[in-house]
């Protein structure tokens, strides 16, 4: 937790689940046994220690698109060291952390909650430092009542522990969570009221008060959540009577109830590691009506309760409403309130963000954009979207759009272009917008450079091989200097993204992009452009073949079906012919590889090792396997 936004989200989110529990368990109040309803107070351990919206999603609609756009509005105007005004609050831990001085009046009330925190845990400890000091010069209790102590714990099966005597107590209570102490008061003692101390020993009651007392410090600055903090400490003493009236039988439990009912008085000792059979006026009676209504609940009712806590337990992982894109209204508060919305939306798969970023240029949508865009641009937004490209296809077929040649350049980190095709005039023009994807929570896309057109013949059946344009950047270049000659290769990597077809629109394919969008298919082409440099011959008659190695011992060459022929197979792999001594000593070639396996990652499988064979006059002058991964070739 970085700033006083992500508090105030995390104690929203923890307060919400509070009343929906107080809610519940005041409806199933006579349903359910005690230790249900101490029980489910575990849920909202959970929720108090796992930062809100963890798992993507919040208890309350939206809590997070008002809070990011009430942050926005606020710290426009400030200069704050722990908030930017367009960077998404996400918070990671529940313990506040800081990374600098405070500059801004936000930064100070998170230092102050911080502050608080860090008093209250000081205020806890010295507290128990200080009854552990007093305790330790008290009389240990005499033998009439350590016979007393003991015979209670024999009687009920319970471990007897220390015992002291202070003066002027009104109730007893247990201190300390690993060697426990049961301070008495002067006053003799009734065997009930031992049985509900050791009780308190045997379930290690006051850890859980120690555990309760530090979330609390973690929503000190919450009355609310202080209202549920007591709530649940008088469950636990509820929880234990019950415990007790299992342990007693008839007259007994009217006994204890008149015990209790004597305890009624406002002065009753409460501290830090403590557990205390009396809880104040109010909260005796209570617990007088309820062992008036005691029961022994059946054995089954224990399964029924943890079914009741698993199927609560989305509420803590975030069941509710998830970021869903906000449209701007007229208003300054509804367009935050969609920028917001962009802002907090995370990418988990990159063609996901590309989708986003692509269709955004398709259908000029700036919150497509937005979704995608790194936080280090969104100060500046405005501006970035005033110089995104314009692009346009011919009609939305089932590509939309291709990326190409997509490579990691560093950690998190991926480089590549989209490619948008119009084929409605003579030549095919492709427009390539370079991009680049970085990992924040999720995918982020930018614009990586100067956008260029390229043009192709659609004459030319060669240059029209997989839409390709020779002259764009590729994904590789190599150069291999061979026994007779020299060959070099331009490798492009083509994906598509998974559509949705839009039924509503002629059947043509979505313009509307998916956040969780995967590659759908990718292929890989090369234009290998080999020179002969060897001895003449007299007559040539040229083959040049390649084909994919993958694990394959025996590779089989492509054979040319006629002589003299020009050909290429289905793969693209071969290009054979006859020509006369005038031949320029070069031969080019294409070679295609598919793959229709579905996948999120850039690395869908393609093929990287090759056989490459050249043969003139049937005679084979070049023979190699190219490795393009490790560029290396033999």
């Amino acid at each position: 937790m970085r700033n006083i936004w992500g508090f105030l989200i995390q104690t929203l989110e923890v307060s919400l689940l509070a009343i929906l529990l107080l809610i519940l368990k005041h409806l199933l109040k006579d349903k359910l046994s005690p230790r249900w309803q101490y029980g489910i107070w575990s849920i909202l351990i959970l929720s108090i220690l796992l930062p809100a919206g963890l798992f993507g999603t919040y208890l309350i609609p939206l809590l997070d698109v008002f809070i990011e756009a009430v942050k926005t509005i606020c710290e426009s105007h400030l200069h704050s060291s722990y908030t930017q005004a367009y960077v998404a609050v996400i918070n990671t831990s529940v313990f506040p952390y800081f990374t600098s001085f405070p500059s801004s009046i936000t930064d100070v009330l998170f230092v102050i909650y911080a502050a608080g925190i860090l008093s209250g845990m000081i205020k806890y400890l010295k507290d128990y430092l200080s009854l552990k000091k007093l305790l330790h010069k008290a009389e240990p209790v005499n033998e009439r009542v350590k016979k007393q102590i003991g015979d209670v714990a024999h009687r009920y099966q319970l471990s007897p522990c220390k015992a002291v005597v202070v003066e002027g107590l009104s109730s007893a209570f247990v201190f300390g969570i690993f060697k426990p102490v049961l301070v008495l008061p002067q006053e003799e003692i009734d065997d009930k009221i031992l049985l509900h101390e050791l009780l308190h020993v045997r379930y290690k009651d006051s850890l859980q008060n120690v555990i309760w007392s530090i979330l609390k410090c973690l929503h000190w600055c919450n009355p609310f959540l202080h209202y549920v903090f007591h709530t649940i400490s008088n469950d636990l003493e509820a929880l234990c009577d019950q415990r007790v009236l299992e342990h007693i039988q008839g007259e007994e439990r009217r006994d204890y109830g008149r015990i209790l009912l004597a305890m009624t008085n406002e002065k009753y000792p409460h501290a830090f590691a403590t557990t205390s059979i009396s809880n104040g006026a109010g909260q005796i009676k209570k617990r007088i009506e309820a062992i008036t209504r005691f029961k022994k609940y059946p054995k089954g009712m224990g399964l029924v309760s943890v079914c009741i806590g698993i199927l609560l337990l989305p509420l803590v992982l975030g069941s509710g409403s998830s970021v869903t894109m906000i449209e701007a209204n007229t208003s300054d508060f509804g367009q935050q309130l969609s920028l917001a919305s962009t802002r907090l939306m995370t990418m988990p798969s990159v063609a996901g963000a590309i989708d986003y970023y692509a269709k955004g240029l398709l259908t000029n949508n700036d919150a497509y954009i937005m979704a995608v865009m790194p936080s280090s641009l969104q100060s500046e937004y405005l501006s970035v979207l005033d110089d995104l490209p314009e692009v346009s296809i011919s009609y939305p077929n089932e590509a939309l759009y291709r990326v190409l040649n997509l490579k990691e350049t560093a950690d998190h980190v991926i480089e590549g272009f989209l490619v948008f095709t119009d084929d409605s005039n003579d030549f095919i023009t492709s427009t390539y917008v370079p991009i680049k994807l970085t990992k924040e929570i999720g995918w982020k896309v930018q614009q990586n450079g100067k956008v260029e057109q390229y043009e192709l013949d659609r004459s030319d059946p060669f240059s029209q091989i997989r839409n390709i344009h020779w002259d764009a950047p590729a994904y590789g270049t190599y150069h291999m200097e061979l026994e007779n000659g020299e060959t070099d290769i331009s490798v492009h990597r083509t994906y598509i993204v998974q559509n949705e077809t839009d039924y509503f629109n002629m059947g043509f394919y979505s313009t509307k992009p998916n956040a969780n969008a995967i590659f759908e298919r990718s292929y890989q082409t090369m234009k290998i452009k080999y020179t002969y440099t060897g001895d003449d011959f007299d007559y040539y008659r040229i083959e040049s073949a390649m084909v994919d190695k993958a694990d394959k011992d025996v590779v089989r060459y492509p054979t040319c079906p006629q002589n003299p022929c020009t050909f290429i197979g289905s793969d693209g792999s071969i290009r054979a012919y006859a020509i006369d001594e005038n031949w320029d000593r070069t031969i080019e070639m294409y070679h295609t590889s598919d793959v229709h396996e579905s996948s999120s990652e850039i690395e869908m499988g393609l093929p990287d090792i090759f056989d490459y064979r050249v043969r003139i006059n049937w005679e084979t002058v070049e023979e190699v396997i190219l490795d393009l991964k490790e560029d290396h070739y033999e």
